[in-house]
């Protein structure tokens, strides 16, 4: 008598799922985005991010009003519902200068401008 043997579907967990559950990052650590410092015309930056990353809006960076507070800002932080329903908070930082190997391996995505290589 011939054995079936059926192959289970292993499920792969994303990153965003590894940072965001309890874990090696902590518990309820933050996905890092990194964007360029550089107010180039057409790039994404600390001043245009939450508009582009949460609400899905390219706003140029010269018609974004900004705070006091929000000019000196080296992070920001917001929500975004995922496709699963989840809510996640995500961090936003123009400038990886001191940071951690516990912050790069937070980090989901990094954009950057300058000369195509």
């Amino acid at each position: 008598m011939a054995e079936i043997v059926t192959a289970k579907a292993v499920k792969k967990t994303s990153i965003l799922e590894e940072i965001t559950k309890s874990g090696s990052y902590g518990s309820g650590s933050r996905p890092i985005i990194v964007v360029p410092t550089s107010d180039y015309p057409g790039n994404i930056s600390l001043k245009n991010c939450i508009s582009f990353l949460r609400d899905g809006k390219f706003v140029d960076q010269k018609n974004v009003k900004l705070t006091d507070e929000d000019k000196n800002a080296t992070k920001q932080i917001f929500e975004r519902r995922l496709s699963t329903g989840e809510r996640v908070q995500f961090e936003v930082y123009d400038s990886v200068y001191g940071f951690t190997k516990k912050e790069w391996d937070r980090v989901i995505c990094l954009f950057s401008c300058g000369e195509q290589f």
